[in-house]
């Protein structure tokens, strides 16, 4: 049976284990996307919830460091104002959340990531020790968003590790598929092979048998032949279809830079009429 995760998570990871990740100090944090406290697919009226357990395993006397802050890289398209609502726990106790510039959780850009980590996106500044202790993060997005991989950074003991990534809104929603044209006529060859299937014979006497002495019935024979002629009308049903296959995605890189390179990519002077592709190759 296909289930939500096989259907959602097949490109992202449910889990980051930073203490997998080579640092000195080592930071010990298991971050997981809780499926039970998240709202992923909101329904009508409701608001997109995603919700992370951050989890220290870290070990008395090791080199590891406490958790200072954790930043969890948001699409750029997503502002403070689509961020309804912000909520964290700590070992299960409420925290009291300040949102914005000033506060315990802000919202960084590329062009002003966050000034310790580097990083973009919503960084939360709750400190967490590095032994048995569990933090709970849960934000909620006015507007739905596809799920994909998200960076996720982590800040302590002077280390930052952004390695990462856990599924997470990964920005707007696909644009509409193109849909294209192609007309080709089809030609198949059809085999009609005539039949004809001898039925039950009926057979009916004419008249009086005669009954005589002896065993004279003329000259042996063991069947007598006829021919029948018809004339057949052979109607053959046919559908015709196509299956559409894409095949392997190229690129041809045009231009890049930080001014506008897109000034021509608007509709051409004698647009092509509508539904019609100009074809470059051949079958």
């Amino acid at each position: 049976m296909t289930t939500l995760r096989s259907r959602i998570f097949d490109s992202c990871n449910l889990l980051a284990d930073y203490s997998q990740v080579e640092s000195t100090p080592v930071l010990p944090f298991l971050i997981t996307l809780n499926l039970t406290a998240s709202r992923l697919t909101p329904g009508a009226g409701q608001n997109q919830r995603f919700s992370y357990d951050v989890t220290s395993i870290g070990l008395p006397g090791g080199d590891y460091a406490d958790l200072t802050r954790i930043v969890l890289g948001l699409p750029e398209e997503i502002k403070a104002d689509d961020i309804t609502s912000i909520t964290v726990a700590v070992n299960g106790a409420p925290q009291q959340v300040e949102f914005g510039p000033e506060g315990n959780v802000r919202l960084f850009t590329a062009s002003e990531p966050d000034p310790e980590s580097g990083a973009s996106g919503l960084a939360f500044y709750f400190p967490l020790p590095r032994e048995d202790s569990q933090m709970q993060l849960t934000f909620e997005l006015d507007e739905p968003y596809p799920i994909g991989p998200m960076t996720l950074a982590v800040s302590g003991g002077g280390v930052t590790l952004d390695s990462l990534d856990i599924c997470g809104p990964a920005g707007s929603q696909p644009e509409e598929p193109v849909t294209a044209y192609y007309s080709a006529e089809i030609c198949a060859p059809v085999s009609v092979t005539p039949y004809a299937l001898a039925g039950e014979p009926q057979v009916t006497p004419c008249g009086e048998p005669e009954i005589s002495l002896g065993q004279n019935c003329g000259r042996p024979r063991r069947d007598c032949g006829f021919t029948v002629r018809q004339r057949l009308c052979v109607a053959v049903p046919l559908q015709f279809g196509a299956e559409a296959v894409a095949g392997e995605t190229r690129s041809r890189c045009l231009a890049a830079g930080g001014e506008e390179v897109c000034e021509d990519c608007g509709p051409d002077e004698e647009p092509q009429p509508e539904g019609v592709i100009e074809r470059t190759g051949y079958c």
